[in-house]
């Protein structure tokens, strides 16, 4: 439950702070951002899976 939290956390607001000053190109965000996804909904199956 938290990890989706924290993924809907970074993508509205902490990747604009930490990824524009480091002037990544929107590949590079677009493999940051679904590792997060995907982290997220692993999680997410993890956790109905157990119970």
């Amino acid at each position: 439950m938290l990890e989706g939290l924290w993924g809907v956390v970074s993508l509205k607001w902490l990747l604009l702070i930490f990824f524009d000053p480091l002037d990544l190109n929107k590949k590079q965000i677009l493999v940051l951002v679904s590792g997060i996804v995907f982290s997220a909904g692993s999680g997410i199956y993890a956790m109905l899976e157990a119970s």
